[in-house]
């Protein structure tokens, strides 16, 4: 069965809801996953008592458009539980979470709003949340300092007991949390996956939600990636990367905006950048991969729209029929 293709609603914050999911089913998408920042989905306000046919709103503009929702997410939230919350997080925060920026408060405040997500996602009938695993060890860890295995496990610890209190809470409601492997977090490639997974004692409700792109530009291949954590696997992000490397240019990046030429990479559309999507599509399918697939339409250069409608073509240009039997190689007479 042909894979369904979902859509993001991550980088169209800006535009109502409404309009947005008509234009999803429109672009030819089956799936969608929808933003907790912003106002596609307050959180506090799905679950406030005069808000309570917000999901029945919700839903029923879903099936009026032949739409399922399959994930929400919340990552910022995940950023500020895994790390400590700075200036930057207190710019996407709501201001009844970051209060008055004590980073102890804000940490409590934010695992509330992610337990919170949780009992939405448990509304609409929702089976992931995904977020940012956050990361104490740096500001910054593609190029963080050679630590000890005795100061590396400690940190390990402090990071995991954050997480206690959200995974148990999401066991209860039945609720998988996927952690999106990203840099700038604790779980950012192949060896950090596993020792995040290996930190929260293979916790149940721990998920991944696979980003090649981010994958592809580390050096990390997201097929071997995805042999090595397929049962961990809930979600998987169409979004890629260009390395454009030129001499001067290095794979940090700096802190120049997408699409400067100081940059080593850019964020392209699916097929415009360096992953191997029919490699990582037939892995996929080898290891049972049958979750969600969902388009972020970011692009350096191309507009957001554009890259959402030519995505779903690209997909159903690597998407194929898999075998459902063993390969025997035969020969017979002609």
């Amino acid at each position: 069965m042909p894979r369904q293709v979902g859509l993001s609603s991550r980088l169209w914050k800006d535009r109502d809801l409404d309009v947005w999911i008509q234009k999803a089913a429109e672009w030819g998408y089956q799936t969608i996953e929808l933003s907790c920042q912003g106002e596609h989905l307050a959180v506090q306000k799905a679950l406030s008592e005069q808000e309570a046919n917000d999901s029945q709103r919700i839903l029923g503009l879903l099936e009026k458009h032949e739409l399922r929702l399959v994930s929400l997410c919340n990552p910022i939230l995940g950023e500020v539980i895994g790390s400590n919350a700075g200036q930057q997080q207190q710019t996407d925060l709501p201001d009844y979470i970051w209060g008055e920026g004590d980073p102890q408060r804000v940490r409590e405040r934010a695992t509330e709003e992610l337990i919170a997500t949780a009992r939405v996602a448990q509304s609409l009938g929702v089976q992931f949340v995904v977020t940012h695993s956050g990361s104490p060890f740096s500001s910054s860890n593609t190029c963080s300092q050679p630590l000890t295995r005795e100061q590396q496990e400690a940190i390990w610890q402090d990071w995991a007991s954050r997480w206690v209190t959200v995974l148990n809470a999401y066991q209860n409601l039945n609720i998988r949390l996927a952690f999106e492997i990203a840099p700038g977090q604790a779980a950012f490639d192949y060896f950090s996956t596993e020792a995040a997974l290996k930190a929260l004692g293979h916790h149940p409700t721990v998920g991944l939600a696979l980003n090649p792109g981010h994958l592809h530009w580390q050096g990390v291949d997201p097929v071997e990636w995805s042999l090595t954590f397929a049962e961990h696997l809930l979600i998987v992000y169409l979004h890629d990367v260009a390395i454009h490397l030129n001499g001067r240019s290095g794979l940090l990046c700096g802190h120049y905006p997408m699409g400067d030429a100081r940059r080593g990479w850019s964020v392209r559309a699916p097929g415009h950048g360096g992953v191997d999507w029919m490699a990582l599509n037939r892995v996929l399918y080898r290891v049972g991969f049958d979750g969600p697939m969902l388009v972020k339409a970011e692009d350096a250069d191309m507009d957001r729209d554009f890259v959402a409608q030519e995505t779903v073509s690209f997909v159903r240009r690597i998407d194929f029929e898999p075998l459902n039997h063993a390969y025997v190689h035969s020969f017979r007479d002609e």
